[in-house]
């Protein structure tokens, strides 16, 4: 997909957007001025647009997809919503030569502030990780940043261990009181560790970006041979949650918007995948894998590796995300042109209702 500027005028994929906000159990009328949602940074009528299937800007689109994005991050439930999520991409009737060769690909980073967030973000990606630094960090922040990512780390392993998460008796065993302390201790040594870095001007941002690749799939059951594992293995083209690590000392906003320029974007690889199909039977997962990679780079040049040169990062400016702070940073300016837009679309709201009458 080419760069939209905020201005831009988008045909909203009404039925993604629906699924959407059914999938957060939200009627669309808590939108709505002493709904449940209220603040959210975008209009109440600019959403009615959106859900009727009119063309509406890009930066309102983008407000929205960040702002559902943000709760299922709040409320750890496993969905990325980026803004090419909610857009109606028109059929496609080049044929497969015409492949676009690079796609910008994004999805929106949180400024993480309770625990929650991040433990659902590093869930989420099977401890997949990429961290970045927007900053030169001093000897102190490194010290700082250190301590924050072995928590991180540990906060992962433990989540892979599903005996901190629930227990093996009817009753609450003293086995289980200690795992729900340990547990209770994670979250109050992460909460430190945030409070520590903000202290010292750091931010952490934390999001999931779905990163297209090949893998390695069995339909058949695997079985033991000549003491190992092994199965009958193909090819597929599929994502793969990568968590986006972001430490900054420019508190810009709640959100970043994370991009990606891809080469080896979905629609490529499914193409290669079909062209150049590949299987093999009775051998392990790990061979099966790197036979599949060498295959691809093979007759493709294809590689599976995440390039960090290719990677950019944008301040996001959703208004329900911004603090007080922030907002008097931006100015009366903002305010008074968001007042502007609210009451334009009261006044839209009127006229439509008088007509109706």
């Amino acid at each position: 997909m080419s760069k939209k500027t905020k201005n831009d005028k988008i045909t909203v994929n009404v039925n993604k957007l629906i699924l959407i906000r059914e999938r957060a159990k939200i009627k669309q009328i808590d939108f709505k001025k002493g709904g449940a949602h209220y603040n959210h940074g975008f209009s109440y009528r600019t959403y009615q647009r959106a859900e009727e299937g009119e063309d509406i800007s890009f930066s309102s689109l983008n407000e929205i997809a960040a702002w559902f994005d943000r709760f299922f991050t709040k409320n750890k439930i496993d969905e990325n919503v980026s803004v090419n999520d909610l857009i109606n991409q028109k059929e496609n009737k080049k044929t497969k030569k015409e492949i676009v060769e690079i796609i910008q690909q994004s999805s929106f980073i949180h400024r993480i502030e309770e625990y929650g967030q991040l433990e659902r973000v590093l869930r989420f990606s099977k401890n997949k990780r990429q961290i970045f630094y927007l900053f030169e960090p001093s000897v102190e922040d490194n010290e700082i940043i250190k301590k924050a990512i072995v928590e991180i780390h540990d906060i992962y392993k433990n989540l892979t261990n599903p005996t901190n998460y629930q227990s093996k008796n009817e009753s609450f065993s003293e086995e289980d009181l200690y795992l729900e302390i340990e547990k209770l201790e994670r979250r109050t040594n992460l909460s430190e560790k945030l409070s520590s870095i903000n202290k010292s001007n750091i931010y952490l941002y934390a999001g999931n970006f779905p990163f297209p690749l090949v893998e390695i799939f069995s339909n058949d059951p695997l079985y033991e041979k000549n003491e190992e594992t092994v199965g009958n293995w193909k090819s597929i083209a599929t994502l793969k949650n990568y968590a986006i690590l972001v430490f900054t000392k420019s508190k810009h906003s709640a959100s970043l918007t994370f991009s990606y320029n891809n080469f080896w974007h979905s629609e490529k690889i499914r193409h290669m995948v079909e062209k150049h199909p590949f299987s093999i039977n009775a051998v392990d997962a790990y061979t099966a894998y790197e036979k599949c990679r060498a295959h691809y780079n093979r007759v493709a040049g294809y590689s599976i590796d995440f390039f960090r040169k290719q990677t950019n990062f944008e301040t996001t400016d959703v208004y329900d995300l911004l603090s007080d702070e922030e907002i008097d940073q931006i100015g009366r300016e903002y305010m008074e042109n968001e007042a502007d837009n609210r009451l334009a679309d009261l006044n839209y709201d009127m006229m439509r209702d008088d007509r109706e009458d």
